[in-house]
């Protein structure tokens, strides 16, 4: 039983709009007007901005079988009972066999790929689906760490292991994650989205410190994108998470902690709940991707268990 257009826009998880195109059914995590604005600063943030980050196709069902084919070959995580199931590395068709009981499937998109749509999802005649219930509505900004650049474990990238999809799995939220590699606080970024959430994480800076030298600059943007977030998100709960530790170099650390010292400031100085960054991740390489800025799997992992910790304590 192929599934229609209205049944996987229900089922799909983290799109701020679904559209049915001659390639498929399509996804976004933001809208045109958002979309526009990065495309306004330049080709590659706009290009990232379409990522599918975040966006899973999250559903119950009996069927014995599930069949997905989507328009181009994509990273794919399947998650089972909110425990992980299968890793697929560059596949566009995959099919699942399950034990016909009731069971939650969650198929996370992939997070830096070109956007794929999909072009067929099926399930057994006769089988029901329909969409998980969630418990909470998270709103995610935020750079490449949010963006889950580059959560690897053994040369391998898992997209559901990017901080942000580890902590709504937690709380069994229902998310959107407008993750962009290389953005900074741009407070015309901000625009109002079709998705009421209870809470909203920011976590830009690390970026704003190296695109921008003038850092008095970078901090008046900061409090004024966090003055209209707040406005717009009035009555929510909102959190500020600063620059996680980055290695600048001997001779640039202290600019840089000084710097992340005065973000802090910026930041209680808002209606945001700060989060500080720096420890969250350790101070090691072994923990990021890169060995300089992005965490690996077990980088965000531990990213993701210390801001849990931080946003339970808030409660």
């Amino acid at each position: 039983m192929e599934l229609d257009f209205e049944t996987i826009r229900s089922i799909a998880v983290g799109s701020v709009w679904t559209r049915k195109t001659e390639d498929g059914v399509e996804f976004c995590k933001m809208t045109e007007e958002q979309l526009a604005v990065w495309d306004g600063q330049s080709a590659e943030l706009g290009r990232n901005a379409r990522a599918l980050t975040g966006i899973a196709l999250d559903f119950e069902t009996n069927s014995k079988t599930v069949f997905l084919e989507l328009s181009a070959d994509s990273n794919l995580d399947i998650y089972l009972n909110g425990e992980p199931y299968r890793h697929y590395s560059q596949t566009s068709v995959l099919k699942l066999y399950l034990d016909g009981q009731d069971n939650r499937l969650t198929i996370y998109l992939p997070a830096h790929d070109a956007p794929p749509a999909v072009v067929r999802l099926s399930v057994d005649d006769g089988a029901y689906v329909k969409a998980h219930k969630f418990d909470k509505k998270f709103l995610f900004f935020g750079d490449s760490i949010t963006q889950g650049w580059n959560s690897t474990f053994l040369g391998e990238r898992y997209d559901s292991m990017s901080f942000a999809n580890i902590v709504s799995r937690h709380f069994n939220a229902e998310s959107v994650v407008c993750g962009v590699g290389g953005a900074y606080f741009l407070p015309e970024s901000l625009k109002k989205m079709p998705f009421d959430p209870d809470t909203v994480i920011v976590a830009y800076g690390t970026n704003d410190y190296f695109c921008f030298p003038d850092h008095a600059l970078v901090l008046n943007n900061a409090a004024e994108y966090l003055r209209r977030a707040a406005e717009l998100y009035r009555g929510k709960k909102l959190f500020c998470i600063t620059p996680i530790y980055r290695d600048v170099g001997p001779k640039e650390q202290a600019s840089f902690d000084a710097y992340c010292e005065q973000l802090k400031q910026v930041v209680r100085d808002s209606a945001f709940t700060l989060i500080e960054g720096d420890p969250l991740v350790p101070h090691q390489s072994d923990y990021f991707s890169d060995k300089t800025l992005h965490p690996n799997a077990l980088g965000f992992w531990l990213y993701a268990k210390n801001l849990i910790r931080r946003m339970e304590e808030k409660e």
